[in-house]
């Protein structure tokens, strides 16, 4: 094979590596974009499946309650004195269990089953007493407005009399619920005045939708199968596409995920949606800043203040005013009475946190603190998953004067009484963030080492079979070097002879 053959080879040989790396270098991110979302739909055997259904990360529910210092002088009028006790940790596992996809695979419906496990400690335990509001009471009171007119609350309120505005209970009980034998007095005398018994709930600030083993939460949500962008965003809520607790359909509309994850490709202008069942609304977080968590790109979503911003300075707050607009409540809190059989319920932020100063005022003890009290998530862009999370929400009751029976204890003006406040958190760990590193960012460290590898080799090969050229033809032309010289060590040598020869020639040449 002539020598001009074999440098011929060589070249159209670099010539295909560096087309070929050159080509993959400008289509690669957007080849590997493809063949990584398809692995974070939700259909059975894919990574994303798999996270979903068996989180790898650990999830915390932690409860704060408010203990009521100044009772007896709470009961007489006083404003209330509050101090914060806890957190009472708890393991938190959920499970997804009847699961059924759709016939085209574009959605599947399951069930959320969660369980509790305590995490005791040194000084807190669930059996530690907690002087705060007499709920039953009051629930029971306010259902018995509702329900009966004032000639049957005369016959039936007597029941409720002496009762006390402030209780002892343990923590466990307040979590986890407890029967009260008042119950069965109202419907012992109901049953006497021929009238049908009330179906009483359980009295537990986190028992109906979150006790032990429940499964209140049913959800059809999209697989991402056909359109990786809608993955994980809920199409139905308990049989239902939208609710029917708030006066208009923007508020009444459940959009986005249920805030274990969103879909790929996050940049810093989406504002990611998700739906809450505590709040029994949808929700919205911004974005606000962007960091590393092993080696993991981090962007920061945040619950912003307009989200409980005052009804009547927020347009898109208005359908939320109960009972209606512009009979509202202030900035910072919400009322889902409508969400729990008629109950004063009203939530907000930690201590009232973005909430009027007449709220924080009522109540000494309220120390709002952004970096304490916010709601948050760290979302991994590329995937979509999140990597922290720290939702927090206060349980408040709202107390007012009632005429359903006599009591000792005097309710001056209608209160926002915080009970206690939640936060489910969770963080990846290092194992976990290494796996999801690997996922994310090993083909593509391959590919580009294997880009790298065909641009610097195919640029050497051509480089060389030129430099050969060169060496060649300057030897022909000049007749410097000698015909049998073929050592390819020497090629440096032969282009600064080459070189040197010719603008020798050239002066000469111009001398002349």
């Amino acid at each position: 094979m002539s020598r001009s053959t074999v440098l011929a080879i060589f070249f159209v040989i670099g010539m295909v590596l560096l087309t070929v790396g050159v080509s993959f270098n400008y289509f690669f991110d957007c080849f590997v974009e493809k063949k990584l979302q398809k692995n974070l739909n939700l259909l059975n055997g894919t990574e994303a499946y798999a996270n979903w259904l068996q989180p790898p990360v650990p999830v915390y529910m932690s409860f704060y309650f408010f203990n009521v210092t100044n009772y007896e002088e709470f009961s007489r009028g006083a404003k209330p004195v509050v101090q914060q006790v806890g957190p009472y940790a708890y393991r938190e596992i959920r499970n997804k269990v009847n699961i059924v996809y759709s016939s085209n695979n574009e959605s599947l419906s399951y069930k959320e089953q969660k369980f509790y496990t305590f995490l005791p400690t040194n000084i807190l335990n669930e059996s530690d007493v907690i002087y705060t509001l007499n709920i039953p009471v009051l629930v029971i009171s306010k259902l018995l407005e509702k329900m009966f007119p004032e000639i049957i609350l005369k016959l039936i309120g007597f029941i409720l009399n002496g009762e006390k505005l402030i209780e002892k209970r343990t923590v466990f009980e307040l979590l986890w619920g407890f029967n009260m034998s008042l119950a069965d007095d109202i419907n012992r005398k109901l049953a006497e005045l021929h009238l049908p018994p009330i179906r009483f709930p359980t009295f537990g600030i986190y028992v109906n939708n979150n006790s032990n083993g429940s499964m209140h939460n049913e959800y059809n949500i999209s697989t991402g199968a056909y359109d990786i962008s809608q993955v994980g965003r809920i199409n139905s809520w308990r049989g239902n596409s939208h609710l029917s607790s708030w006066s208009g359909d923007a508020c009444n509309m459940i959009n986005g995920t249920d805030g274990s994850f969103w879909h790929p490709l996050i940049s810093e202008s989406d504002t990611l949606y998700l739906f809450s069942p505590d709040l029994c609304r949808s929700m919205y977080m911004l974005y606000n800043s962007t960091t590393t968590i092993y080696q993991l790109n981090s962007m920061k979503y945040t619950v912003p203040e307009t989200v409980l911003r005052d009804p009547r300075y927020e347009e898109a707050n208005r359908c939320f005013c109960l009972p209606e607009y512009p009979h509202c409540l202030k900035a910072g809190v919400l009322d889902v009475s409508l969400c729990n059989d008629g109950a004063p319920v009203i939530v907000s932020l930690p201590h009232f946190l973005y909430g009027d100063a007449e709220y924080t005022d009522a109540v000494v003890g309220m120390k709002p603190n952004l970096a304490l009290h916010q709601s948050y998530v760290h979302v991994e862009p590329m995937s979509g998953f999140v990597l922290e999370a720290h939702k927090r929400l206060q349980i408040n009751f709202m107390l007012q004067k009632y005429t359903t029976f006599k009591s000792s204890w005097v309710i001056k003006e209608p209160i926002i009484f915080p009970l206690m406040w939640a936060e489910e958190s969770a963080s990846i760990n290092e194992r976990s963030a290494l796996r999801l590193y690997s996922l994310l960012n090993g083909p593509r460290l391959i590919g580009r080492g294997l880009i790298f590898m065909c641009i610097v080799v195919g640029g050497l090969f051509v480089l060389v079979t030129i430099v050969v050229a060169a060496v060649i033809m300057s030897r022909k032309f000049y007749k410097c070097i000698p015909e049998s010289y073929d050592d390819m060590v020497g090629v440096w040598m032969y282009v600064r002879l080459c070189s040197s020869v010719f603008f020798t020639s050239a002066k000469n040449l111009s001398n002349k």
